[in-house]
């Protein structure tokens, strides 16, 4: 299984393509799908058109984003919206608290007697003050449809107080765990919401083999924070470290003021240290005009393509059972695709 990568765009180079050319899979604002119609609308074409869209409760807190209930009409209104014109899969993070592992094992609760006919596929994030925490964590969330995620946090993951450790190693650490005690099961999805470094998961291909096949979906706009900073990735492992920018701190950026050749250029890097199996149309052209060699050996696009169509016929057929209910995902019918 290849990880999937989606990048969060300024909504300037979403209307220039962007989701399509570059992400494998849209991860959504419900912030900004409720303030912004035009960014619905692109959602919406993207999801239509054969990408799987994860809808994200951003930094709501987790009762207040069920309390308010503009979390879940978001996700009911983009589903009613394609329902009968998708071809991609729509998923949503349940919401949780960072950090509190209580207080999102309440959320979770609340979702299953409450919420659990939500259309879509539900994905479970783990939270926690220390490794203890996150591992029981898992063990609440692990059964409900096979994904779960984990939130790009560094301490929280280590087992003891250590300052300064290599922020891969610490998520690695919590799945090594798992899987030394058999927690990780064979239809398990990860999700990472967040890469903390721009060779995360290259790290963790070479480093932790076994767990990287475990990981499904990953979010990072590492690349455009990078590009926006005017700081240019190397060829072996993109940048060692940098401040974060929040995606909503970006969302309305001007088109004309972003430097293309070099966001195109990190975009590439990224992918291409990253997931090199899965190097998109786009990515080979930029690589190649910069005389990046691409290893002739590794299946690109026609691997990343097989991949997706399996994990569509799989969840195409699933039930997914909460609380006793069922949740039926995206119903997939043809249609054509949008042309950038």
């Amino acid at each position: 299984m290849i990880p999937l990568i989606s990048h969060e765009f300024p909504l300037s180079l979403i209307k220039e393509g962007y989701n399509e050319l570059f992400n494998d899979y849209i991860y959504a604002s419900s912030i900004l799908l409720e303030k912004n119609l035009e960014y619905f609308n692109l959602v919406a074409d993207s999801l239509r058109a054969g990408k799987d869209v994860i809808v994200s409760c951003g930094n709501q807190k987790a009762l207040e984003a069920f309390n308010n209930f503009k979390y879940i009409r978001e996700i009911k209104r983009l589903y009613k919206a394609t329902q009968n014109n998708s071809k991609g899969n729509l998923f949503y993070i349940i919401p949780n608290a960072y950090m509190n592992k209580q207080a999102t094992l309440e959320s979770l609760e609340i979702f299953k007697k409450q919420f659990n006919t939500i259309p879509g596929i539900p994905i479970p994030v783990i939270q926690g003050k220390n490794f203890k925490e996150l591992v029981d964590c898992f063990e609440e969330m692990k059964g409900i449809n096979g994904y779960v995620g984990t939130s790009a946090s560094s301490h929280m993951f280590s087992e003891s107080d250590r300052d300064n450790r290599d922020q891969r190693s610490s998520r690695a650490e919590l799945l090594n765990h798992l899987q030394f005690f058999n927690h990780l099961t064979s239809n398990l999805k990860l999700c990472f919401l967040g890469l903390t470094r721009s060779d995360e998961l290259q790290y963790y291909k070479a480093t932790y083999p076994q767990l990287f096949s475990y990981i499904r979906f990953t979010v990072s706009s590492i690349p455009i924070t990078c590009s926006l900073k005017k700081i240019k990735f190397n060829q072996s492992s993109g940048v060692s470290l940098t401040s974060r920018i929040n995606s909503k701190d970006f969302f309305d950026i001007d088109f004309e003021t972003v430097d293309i050749p070099l966001l195109h250029y990190n975009l590439a890097l990224f992918r291409k240290i990253n997931t090199p199996e899965n190097l998109l149309t786009k990515v080979v052209d930029i690589l190649k005009s910069y005389n990046i060699p691409i290893d002739e050996k590794i299946t690109t696009q026609s691997e990343f393509l097989k991949s997706k169509e399996e994990s569509n016929l799989k969840s195409s057929d699933a039930m997914v059972q909460v609380g006793g209910e069922n949740l039926k995902t995206v119903e997939k019918k043809s249609t054509k695709l949008r042309v950038f």
